[in-house]
């Protein structure tokens, strides 16, 4: 359905004037379009901040390993649906027989971020006082609803064990040890977990409205947060692969900002831009990483 309203985006919406509005609008605002692309360096930072934080936990891994682990889970991740080739890349110097573990770190910091998501979306969702526009539901029972929803996501983020659960079954079943019971992630743990899942959503979320404003210069700031927070909650909620990605974001954000009242021909372009800046050139440098690696290794 994505797809089709992207279609129909190109057919309609698009023309030569639009586009020449938006390369010249591109073109004037040089510094902004330059500070998006320091974002999106200290987006990926923090991510691997993140990973080699909690990584470390399991065996040492320098800084440009954990770069390079990064931005070859990046190239991996593209190819595979919601980017969990991501996982493969991020095992690159991880020993054998830590890799359980690793995975189970992993798992954690994706559910952090994923959470975050999930979380500001809902948020972003009750902020709408005429949502019951949209649903068959009065305007009361949608806001207990997204409530209650909030609060179950928080308490099995903090209180469930699902994932280790999965893991030490799937080391059952393949006759792998079990030592990823020997990893404890306290209270304390997830809660910096989320907080830097968060921090990093929040620099995702000022380089989308920060594209935003080129195009848009009247786009208000609670507009521009909680319009952004819907298209990343629908973009996460909906699976893709590197493929159908870029048409599902762009079609949200068209249909998103369209809702309140914006031209969403403008979000679309933003989408593009943000999606190219975020993935495709990470991706461009882990291709170097690429050629780097002792495949042997990662699979023995």
């Amino acid at each position: 359905m994505a797809v089709g309203y992207l279609l129909i985006l190109f057919k309609n919406k698009v023309s030569a004037d639009t586009i020449a509005l938006a390369i010249e609008a591109f073109s004037k605002h040089v510094f902004i379009v330059i500070l998006v692309f320091v974002l999106m360096i200290l987006n990926w930072g923090i991510e691997v901040f993140k990973w080699r934080y909690f990584t470390l936990r399991v065996q040492y891994v320098s800084l440009k390993q954990a770069v390079n682990a990064i931005l070859l889970g990046i190239v991996a991740g593209i190819f595979t649906p919601n980017r969990l080739g991501e996982l493969g890349g991020r095992l690159l110097n991880i020993e054998t027989k830590n890799r359980s573990n690793a995975i189970y770190i992993n798992s954690l910091c994706s559910v952090a971020q994923l959470t975050v998501t999930l979380l500001f979306g809902l948020i972003a969702l009750y902020s709408i006082k005429d949502i019951q526009a949209y649903f068959e539901f009065p305007q009361y029972v949608i806001e207990v609803g997204i409530i209650l929803v909030i609060c179950l996501i928080l308490i099995i983020f903090f209180k469930g064990n699902i994932l280790r659960k999965l893991i030490v079954k799937f080391n059952y079943a393949f006759g792998k040890d079990n030592a990823i019971t020997t990893i404890q992630f306290t209270l304390s743990d997830r809660f910096k977990v989320l907080v830097i899942s968060a921090f990093r959503y929040f620099v995702f979320c000022v380089q989308f409205i920060l594209l935003l404003l080129i195009f848009m210069p009247d786009l208000s700031l609670i507009d521009g947060l909680v319009s952004s927070s819907l298209i990343f909650f629908l973009t996460t909620v909906v699976p893709s692969g590197w493929i159908s990605d870029l048409p599902i974001r762009t079609s949200f954000a068209f249909i998103v900002l369209g809702l309140f009242g914006y031209e969403g021909v403008y979000g679309s372009v933003a989408s593009i831009i943000l999606w190219c800046i975020n993935l495709f050139v990470p991706a461009a440098l882990g291709l170097f990483v690429v050629k780097q690696i002792k495949w042997r290794k990662i699979f023995n």
